[in-house]
């Protein structure tokens, strides 16, 4: 049996299993990435962002992610010592990774230690930045 696209606009078709095969695997794997080392929540929402472009579900899922991440940088930038301590949090990341990157840590991959020195500049940049909105707002 073969899909009603395919026999009119084949290229449509084709870019929709490319759509659906690679939103479908970002997103699978980002949710085994939550229980197993790896950046789950960042995968699931580039999953959900590659699916958007199909799939109007995928849309609401984003939208919904988008408004929880904005509601959740808020508040962490509401508090100093919130922010104090996502930044020193942020630091000893990355300082874990440019270490291993230098000094070579047998325990770490070069890949989890590029992947910390990212996520730790995220961090420490994201908690920087939810501080200085909070502070130009009041």
């Amino acid at each position: 049996m073969t899909l009603p696209r395919v026999g009119r606009r084949p290229v449509a078709a084709l870019r929709l299993v490319g759509v659906t095969v690679v939103g479908g695997a970002l997103l699978l794997a980002g949710i085994a990435a939550l229980v197993l080392p790896g950046p789950g929540i960042l995968l699931c929402v580039v999953g959900l962002a590659v699916l958007a472009t199909e799939y109007a579900w995928a849309q609401r899922g984003l939208h919904v992610a988008r408004e929880r991440s904005q509601k959740t940088a808020t508040r962490s930038g509401q508090s100093l010592l919130s922010t104090a301590a996502a930044v020193a949090c942020g630091l000893a990341v990355l300082s874990a990774g440019a270490l291993e990157l230098l000094v070579g840590v047998p325990l770490l991959t070069t890949m989890t230690s590029v992947l910390l020195v990212l996520g730790g500049g995220l961090l420490v940049g994201s908690a920087a930045r939810a501080r200085r909105r909070h502070v130009a707002t009041r």
